[in-house]
């Protein structure tokens, strides 16, 4: 890799403290000192990604767009890689959902303001791939929200070539990883729909759509579970509400709504009622008990082994072949025995 075209930063952005660890690198408050203003600054783990997150950071850069995070700069210093962004205020959705999952006049804003970003984001032929409540922050100071989508480190664009994944693996955090993602198909903008949705039920409820004991458990109910309704978690949403993310989070990609302002505009169609605009929907108590404690883990980005996935389907369709053949067999033994003249 080429370092001519990389900024040298010569010592410009002086860390301050961690606040927090990514798929792809570690995430510092830092001090730009040439501009005097605190920043994000994410130093990759591995340099060789540089060249597909210096990509995307130049789309993202782009963007303009108040519910995507704003992308400063990127380079290569003596450290290594990284990547400089605005420092934002506020929690991640895994925080504020780590008591009680959110009201519902504080998710109209929330969903209304995700999709907005995220159809940009896909209007510029940017997909996610990895959206997660970890990498969306909310903010809320008593008046009004603001919602911002984390963590491109993953995003891959589909007009500029990008980094593909190892061979018989995908990239992903498996409580809101797409089917198709599991089975080796390319990410699309139906990818990033069905995982925003994964964060909804997670944020309305206080669980994943799939959960288990195991990565493999969680894997085979995205792949072949069937999701309990929201409103059989959760009495109090309207049934219209559930349906839509219900169509978000379908298994056929082809059966979701076909762009994220579509489903923006089906939710919000549904958040006209009062239930979604009464001031204080428990929403004094939920935020205060936010600010008082601490979030929830929420799984890393992991690398799934999807040859192993499929290796297990394979088994999986011999075992019931060979036990056709052997009721076959001995369906024809019995014939044979007993009723052939």
């Amino acid at each position: 890799m080429s370092e001519a075209p990389y900024f040298k930063s010569s010592g410009r952005y002086q860390p301050i403290k961690a606040i927090g660890e990514g798929g792809v690198g570690s995430i510092f408050v830092a001090l730009d000192t040439q501009l005097n203003r605190e920043v994000a600054l994410k130093r990759l783990k591995n340099a060789a990604d540089f060249d597909a997150i210096m990509r995307e950071s130049q789309i993202l850069a782009s963007l303009n767009h108040p519910n995507i995070v704003s992308v400063y700069d990127f380079g290569i210093d003596e450290e290594g890689a990284y990547v400089v962004m605005e420092l934002i205020k506020g929690k991640m959705v895994n925080h504020w959902a780590s008591k009680n999952p959110i009201p519902l006049s504080l998710f109209r804003e929330f969903a209304d303001q995700s999709l907005q970003g995220l159809s940009l984001a896909h209007g510029q032929g940017l997909i996610h791939r990895d959206i997660k409540p970890q990498n969306i922050m909310m903010d809320y100071d008593g008046k009004k929200v603001l919602v911002k989508l984390l963590d491109f480190g993953l995003a891959e664009s589909s007009r500029l070539p990008g980094q593909e994944d190892e061979v018989g693996t995908v990239m992903g955090s498996v409580h809101t990883i797409a089917p198709e993602q599991l089975v080796g198909e390319p990410a699309s903008i139906l990818t990033d729909i069905y995982s925003l949705a994964c964060v909804y039920y997670y944020s309305l409820t206080g669980h994943y759509p799939f959960e288990g004991n195991s990565v493999e458990a969680i894997v085979q109910g995205h792949l072949h579970g069937t999701i309990p309704p929201l409103n059989q978690r959760r009495p109090a949403i309207p049934p219209l509400l559930a349906q839509v993310i219900g169509r978000m989070l379908a298994k056929n990609p082809l059966e979701r709504p076909e762009s994220a302002e579509k489903a923006r505009e089906q939710i919000l169609a549904i958040t006209k009622s009062a239930v979604f605009h009464e001031k204080d929907f428990g929403l004094k108590q939920f935020v205060a008990k936010a600010q008082s404690s601490y979030g929830k883990s929420t799984p890393q980005t992991e690398v799934i082994d999807i040859s192993k996935i499929k290796r297990r389907k394979i088994l999986i369709r011999l075992a019931w072949g060979v036990n056709l053949l052997t009721i076959l067999a001995a369906i024809g033994f019995i014939y044979w025995k007993y009723f052939k003249i």
